[in-house]
């Protein structure tokens, strides 16, 4: 059997007490009459004829995964009724799945099933009796397996495989969970570095993805001496650990505007590109700003976050000079942008006069503006210098312009632009941007654009989540 290795080597047992160590400890008793036998080491509920004990539990699931229940069963007589596990959405009462007994024996049984949760929080699982049944017998050894958590999603394997790795020991299973043998480990290994696969697939979940991508957003921002920046989103949602200053966020954009492929998207025109996968679509991102007052604008990244408005900017003046500039948490757009032209003006002043100061204060929160005359490359690792700014090291929420980095990150992972991905429905969200949905395929090129030029949150969680797990494969581990 072909099988990747897992993600975790350990998979928790979602059911507490569900070997019934501890008697009716993490049950709700829903009838009376409750008994158990003991076969060796181990407590089975007791189902007696005459009585129809039955216990339940809320188990905790999430949304879209699916999971392996198991019990072990010996029904010595049956008559009438449910005799089994039922797994119930608590407030709606619908019947998720349901498994009954019925077959005589008096050898205890394994019996096993898949069940896919669409949507709910929390469902109720119950076992013992139900409907006036006429049983005797015993049933235990629950247990419940999040298998997207150990396989990845879209990659759970069908019933009767995973049964087959228990049976043929690939796990060790106990009341707690299982855990892959070190033996089946090693001869996975092997067998895959046989089959030419010398590299071996790292399972993770979109969560570790993600934050994998975010350590690279930092650890760039550290080699940038970005030394006041912390991101812990990659779209830039409000968090209040998520902070830079304009000073380092200058720094990023002289990076990015030294990127060919950076500057090809944030620079452009409108741009047609098609959505494919089962609803195939053309889409088209529109970059109508093409001046900032009297200055030729180059490449912008604005935007909202709560009732700050903040910019990046490369602008030309009529004597083609370049010069780059961030402003931070401005009242509204009309005000980020005349302030923006206010802080590239006051700039060209000091190029004239090295004491100017504006004489109107800015009403935004922070500002810096650079006078861009040499390769900024060539100033990494030293302060490339600031011709005008204000406020330089006040700590804000990046907002909008996190997105500066979330590009440059994925280009610094992604070699082949025209490389595509699928969309699931954990990355499409609100925001600017063409609507998208659950298997929608673009390219990274697209993304690119979506990112610098339209500001999807969607493209920018996709991204995160696909260059995050090419990270986690490339370095082998989470």
């Amino acid at each position: 059997m072909e099988t990747d290795l897992l993600k975790k080597p350990y998979t928790e047992n979602l059911l507490h007490n569900g070997w019934f160590k501890n008697d009716l400890d993490d049950w709700k008793l829903k009838t009376r009459g409750v008994a158990f036998d003991e076969v060796g080491a181990d407590k089975f509920l007791a189902v007696d004829g005459t009585l129809a004990p039955q216990v339940a539990q809320q188990i905790k699931v999430r949304p879209q995964h699916t999971y392996y229940l198991s019990f072990e069963v010996a029904l010595e007589k049956y008559g009438s009724g449910f005799f089994g596990v039922q797994v119930i959405e608590p407030h709606s009462e619908e019947l998720i799945t349901s498994m009954s007994v019925t077959e005589e024996t008096t050898s205890l049984i394994k019996h096993s099933m898949l069940f896919t949760n669409e949507s709910a929080q929390k469902l109720l699982l119950q076992v013992g009796c139900e409907n006036v049944a006429d049983c005797t017998g015993k049933i235990g050894k629950l247990a419940l397996y999040d298998l997207t958590e150990i396989f990845g999603m879209g990659n759970e394997l069908p019933l009767e495989q995973f049964d087959e790795l228990l049976q043929n020991n690939f796990f060790i299973e106990s009341d707690q969970g299982i855990e892959m043998s070190m033996t089946a480990y090693l001869e996975e290994m092997i067998a895959q570095m046989s089959q030419g696969q010398a590299t071996v697939t790292i399972k993770s979940t979109d969560s570790d993805k993600e934050n994998a991508f975010i350590q690279q957003m930092n650890q760039k921002a550290q080699r940038l001496g970005m030394t006041k920046t912390n991101f812990v989103n990659a779209h830039g949602s409000f968090s209040e650990n998520q902070l830079s200053t304009a000073h380092d966020l200058a720094k990023l954009l002289l990076q990015g505007i030294c990127e060919r492929r950076f500057m090809e998207a944030w620079g452009a025109a409108d741009y047609s590109f098609m959505i494919t996968g089962e609803n195939t679509r053309e889409a088209v991102i529109e970059n109508a700003a093409k001046e900032l007052g009297e200055y030729t604008l180059l490449g912008a990244r604005t935007g909202l976050l709560s009732t700050a408005y903040s910019g990046a900017v490369l602008v030309a003046d009529e004597e083609n000079n370049l010069y780059t500039a961030v402003l931070m948490n401005a009242s509204s757009a009309e005000n980020c942008e005349r302030e923006l032209i206010r802080l590239i003006a006051a700039a060209k002043h000091r190029r004239a006069n090295p004491e100017y100061e504006s004489p109107i204060a800015f009403t935004a929160v922070s500002g810096v503006v650079n006078l861009v005359q040499q390769n900024p490359l060539c100033w990494t690792n030293s302060e490339y210098p600031i011709f005008y700014s204000f406020n330089k090291e006040q700590e804000v929420s990046p907002g909008t312009l996190t997105k500066l980095m979330t590009a440059l990150v994925m280009l610094d992972h992604v070699s082949d632009l025209a490389e595509t991905f699928e969309l699931r429905e954990s990355d499409v969200t609100h925001g600017s941007g063409p609507n998208f949905a659950a298997g929608d395929v673009i390219s990274y090129q697209d993304a690119l654009y979506l990112i610098l030029v339209a500001g999807s949150n969607t493209a920018t969680k996709a991204v995160a989540r696909t260059v995050g797990d090419k990270v986690i494969q490339a370095r082998g581990t989470i």
